[in-house]
């Protein structure tokens, strides 16, 4: 009995975790663990927090600036005991040399058509559309593949080869598919032709035949359908760039050879034109004017635009007419 006793002082008075006076009671319930966790709770309650640390911190910076502070009068002695005659340079600088703005401002030009002042496109130059908003954007397009007749291995490995370019192709990419009816009309007059070659009567009511089933046909169902890749150039966020521009070309023209090398396991191909700035304007009249691009061809429409700067005197400007027009 008397030992019991003296085992349980001592367990009222031992420590829990560095500090006394903490009292354990049931202690055969009770693992050690939750003494020191206890323990450990007691003395984050004790030590101050990180808000009382960073006031304390800011009291004491301020207190050593007020101390470092100089009087006006020792200012004043400062400036006179300075040489004569030499104005100070470090304020020369500051004034002769203003900060330079990221982007010139861009003159402000009147359009003819007032539908183009709505468009966010600036200019187009080496294949990339400069937006109003300084982004870079380029558009390719790429020739389809007719997925349903392919195997049933070969699909795989186009779903696959698809998958792997997704991986590693730039964040902002854009899948544009532009779609009208198909135009026939050449298709019709060879056939007229050849009709009109025809000695056979039979043949001839066939091609007949074959004429009119043409027409029902492209009345409703027959459609042609173009596929374009749009990337826009990403800069990095935490880097000063010198040449935004011609690292904007030069990140884009990587993503176009990257996508054709990849497309071409798939079986598909990337149209590479001749003229680059022509071919984008051409997408983008199509895409901008869906019924005046089917009736107009963009060689047609850009001679009536030149037409019009010319009636309103302004052939000084024809040289650098804005692809908005």
């Amino acid at each position: 009995m008397k030992t019991d006793r003296k085992n349980h002082k001592s367990g009222k008075n031992e420590k829990i975790g560095g500090i006394s006076g903490w009292r354990r009671r049931g202690e055969e319930d009770f693992p050690a663990e939750f003494d020191q966790v206890k323990g450990y709770e007691i003395r984050q309650k004790l030590r101050p927090s990180q808000t009382q640390k960073k006031q304390q911190a800011g009291s004491q910076r301020k207190k050593s600036a007020r101390g470092k502070k100089r009087g006006p009068q020792q200012d004043s002695r400062k400036k006179a005991a300075g040489r004569p005659g030499r104005p100070d340079r470090r304020n020369s600088r500051q004034k002769s040399s203003p900060r330079k703005p990221l982007h010139t401002p861009e003159p402000q030009f009147t359009h003819l058509n007032p539908v183009a002042d709505y468009l966010p496109i600036s200019r187009i130059e080496n294949g990339v559309i400069y937006t109003k908003d300084h982004r870079y954007v380029k558009v390719v397009e790429v020739i389809p593949i007719n997925f349903l007749l392919r195997s049933a291995r070969e699909q795989r490995s186009i779903i696959y080869s698809f998958v792997s370019y997704l991986k590693i192709s730039p964040v902002k990419l854009q899948f544009k598919v532009l779609t009208r009816r198909a135009d026939i009309g050449r298709h019709m007059e060879t056939v007229r032709r050849e009709m009109a070659q025809e000695t056979n009567g039979q043949c001839r009511l066939m091609q007949e035949d074959y004429l009119q089933f043409i027409q029902q046909i492209c009345s409703r169902e027959a459609v042609t359908r173009r596929f374009f890749l749009v990337f826009e150039y990403e800069p990095w966020s935490n880097a000063r760039r010198t040449d935004e521009e011609g690292e904007a070309i030069g990140a884009l023209q990587s993503a176009v050879h990257t996508a054709s090398n990849y497309l071409r396991q798939c079986g598909n191909e990337v149209v590479l034109p001749d003229n680059e700035d022509e071919f984008t304007i051409d997408v983008l009249y199509n895409l901008l004017c869906r019924n005046e691009s089917a009736a107009k061809p963009l060689p047609v429409r850009a001679k009536e635009v030149v037409a019009q700067y010319l009636a309103n005197g302004r052939e000084a400007e024809i040289d650098h007419i804005p692809a908005g027009e």
